[in-house]
C-alpha cells in the first residue's frame, strides 16, 4: 500500500457538494431622507444619501412627511420625506467535502479503492468521469504526426517528443505541451474529424509572435511596433521575374530574377575606327569576345558614321569566325549606314569567337574616316 500524497492531482478533488435546505435569516433596519424629484404613478425619483435614484414602489407603501403618514399618490416633486427600511437576507450555506489525501487499499481495473478520513471510498471510471476529473493517460512522441487518440473529457497527454498532433495538417506540438479531451467518447482521429475535442495548453510561449488574421500571399513579414512580438502583412511580394515587368514598389525580386535581368542589360561595344579611305578588302576590325554575346537582330542599337559621305553605295561585310553574318551599308552621298543580319535573326557569339569588319572589294573613292560602334548584349 502507498500514501497518495497528489491524488487531486491524478483523479481530481473527487468533490461531493451538498446544498441544506436550512435558510438563516439576517435583518436590518435603516432609516432614509429623500427629496422628491419627479413622480409617475409608482414611479419615483428621489434623491437620498446614494444619490438620485429611480424606485418602484408598492401602492401601499406610507413614508412620512412632517410627523404625517404620506402615500406614494400624494407624493409630488419637491417633498422631503422620510421611511424606515427594513431589510432581510436569507442565507443558504454550502458544504463541499473534498478528498484530498487517501491510502490506496487496492486497484482492481480502473478501479481505485482508498481509505480517507471520511472512511473507505471506491472510485470507478464512472464516478470520475462524472466528476469531470483529469486523468494522465500518458505521453505521446509526435514527431510522426500521430493522431488524437480515443479518449473521455477530462483525459490528459503530455507530448514527450515535438511534432503535430493530428495527422501532417495538424497543429504544431512542443514538448511538454499538454493536450487534454474535453468531449466524452471522442474516437482517434485527424485534426479536422475530431481536433474540436481537444484543447493544446503550450509550455512554452516566451517569444511567441503574433500576426494578422489574414495576410497576402507569398508576402514578406514586417514588424508591427518594435516590441518583436507582433507582425503584419507588408503586401510586397516575391517576384522571380527576370525582366522586371511589373516596375512595382511592391515587389522583391530574387537573387535569380536580378541576376537573369542584369545579364540581359550588359552591353558590349566592340568599336573601331578606320581613319582615311578604306583599301580594298580592308580588316577594319578584328575582335575576340572574352565572353558569350548576341548582336541583335538587324544589329539594333549599332551606330556607324563616316566624316565623308559615300559617292556611292557602299558595303562593310560582318564575319563571325571568318563567315559572314551580315552588312553594314552606306547609301549613296551617305555618311550614316544601315544595317541587316542573315535572315535578320540575331547573332550569338561563344566567348573567343571573332567579330570582324571587312571593307568592299572595290572600296568608294571619297568614304572616309569611318568609326564603328556595335551594340552586343550578354
Amino acid at each position: 500500500m502507498s500514501r497518495v500524497s497528489r491524488l487531486i492531482a491524478t483523479v481530481g478533488s473527487l468533490a461531493a457538494t451538498l446544498l441544506l435546505g436550512v435558510a438563516f435569516g439576517q435583518t436590518s433596519t435603516e432609516s432614509k431622507t429623500w427629496e422628491v424629484v419627479a413622480v409617475q404613478g409608482n414611479t419615483v425619483v428621489a434623491k437620498g444619501p446614494d444619490g438620485t435614484k429611480e424606485y418602484n414602489l408598492p401602492p401601499d407603501f406610507k413614508m412620512d412627511m412632517d410627523g404625517k403618514p404620506i402615500a406614494v399618490s400624494d407624493l409630488k416633486p419637491g417633498m422631503t420625506v422620510h421611511a424606515t427600511i427594513t431589510t432581510k437576507v436569507t442565507s443558504h450555506p454550502v458544504y463541499t467535502t473534498e478528498v484530498k489525501n487517501g491510502e490506496v487499499m487496492a486497484v482492481r481495473g480502473y478501479t481505485v479503492v482508498m481509505k480517507t478520513d471520511a472512511g473507505y471510498q471506491q472510485f470507478t471510471p464512472e464516478r470520475m468521469k462524472s466528476g469531470d476529473v483529469m486523468i494522465f493517460k500518458g505521453v505521446i512522441d509526435c514527431s510522426a504526426n500521430p493522431n488524437y487518440p480515443a479518449a473521455d473529457a477530462g483525459n490528459l497527454y503530455k507530448v514527450s517528443v515535438a511534432g503535430k498532433i493530428g495527422g501532417a495538417s495538424g497543429p504544431n506540438v512542443e514538448a511538454g505541451d499538454t493536450l487534454y479531451c474535453i468531449t466524452d467518447s471522442t474516437a482517434s482521429g485527424n485534426h479536422a474529424t475530431v481536433g474540436a475535442n481537444w484543447v493544446i495548453a503550450q509550455v512554452n510561449i516566451d517569444g511567441a509572435v503574433t500576426g494578422p488574421a489574414s495576410a497576402t500571399d507569398n508576402a514578406l513579414v514586417l514588424f508591427n511596433g518594435t516590441g518583436g512580438k507582433v507582425v503584419k502583412d507588408s503586401a510586397v511580394t516575391v517576384s522571380t521575374d527576370g525582366t522586371f515587368a511589373a516596375n512595382s514598389d511592391s515587389k522583391v525580386s530574387t537573387e535569380k530574377a536580378i541576376k537573369t535581368y542584369v545579364a540581359s542589360q550588359t552591353t558590349v561595344l566592340p568599336a573601331a575606327f578606320y581613319p582615311g579611305t578604306p583599301t580594298a578588302s580592308a580588316l577594319v576590325l578584328y575582335l575576340p569576345f572574352a565572353i558569350a554575346v548576341t548582336l541583335p537582330a538587324n544589329l539594333a542599337g549599332s551606330y556607324v558614321k563616316a566624316k565623308t559621305a559615300a559617292t556611292a553605295s557602299t558595303a562593310f561585310d560582318v564575319q563571325k569566325n571568318g563567315s559572314s553574318v551580315g552588312t553594314i551599308t552606306f547609301a549613296a552621298s551617305g555618311s550614316t549606314a544601315t544595317f541587316s543580319t542573315t535572315g535578320g535573326a540575331a547573332v550569338s557569339f561563344a566567348a573567343g569567337d571573332v567579330i570582324s569588319i571587312v571593307s568592299p572589294a572595290t572600296p568608294d573613292a571619297t568614304l572616309s574616316d569611318i568609326g564603328f560602334s556595335l551594340l552586343a548584349n550578354r
